[in-house]
């Protein structure tokens, strides 16, 4: 059984009880599980401890969450992961969150230009150069 502590950290359970504030303690890993959080236990005497200079750490706290509006589709992008790619790789390619940004920018000028209106083309939708610095700016990579 492969047991390891996380030590010196600030830990945020938002279990019911412990306020607001992050706590300093440790967390205990067993076997690739939370085993423990807070103050370590006395049968981890011993144990490997790996020292995090005091960062927050939220133990099994799962951030699900989506963006409702955006342009585009990633399911490519969600191909190659599962083909082993990593994120770099997917960059590389074109994909990635600058994609999706992108995207989004262009239906949302897209909307805007076509807004009341029954008839609209893409090309009638594309701002022109002079108009995209002012109106929708690109960030700087």
């Amino acid at each position: 059984m492969a047991r390891r502590i996380l030590d010196n950290l600030r830990i945020a359970t938002m279990a019911p009880g412990a306020g607001r504030e992050p706590v300093d303690g440790a967390i205990g890993i067993k076997d690739g599980r939370t085993a423990f959080a807070g103050a370590i236990p006395a049968d981890w005497a011993g144990v490997e401890r790996e020292d995090f200079g005091g960062r927050v750490a939220t133990p099994a706290l799962i951030d699900c969450h989506t963006h409702l509006v955006f342009g585009g589709n990633r399911a490519r992008e969600f191909e190659m992961r599962l083909e082993g790619a990593t994120y770099e790789e997917i960059a590389r390619a074109g994909g990635g969150i600058v994609s999706t940004v992108a995207q989004t920018r262009a239906r949302s000028w897209q909307r805007r230009r076509c807004r009341g209106s029954t008839r609209c083309s893409p090309k009638a939708s594309q701002p022109s150069r002079s108009s995209r610095a002012t109106a929708s700016p690109s960030p700087t990579n």
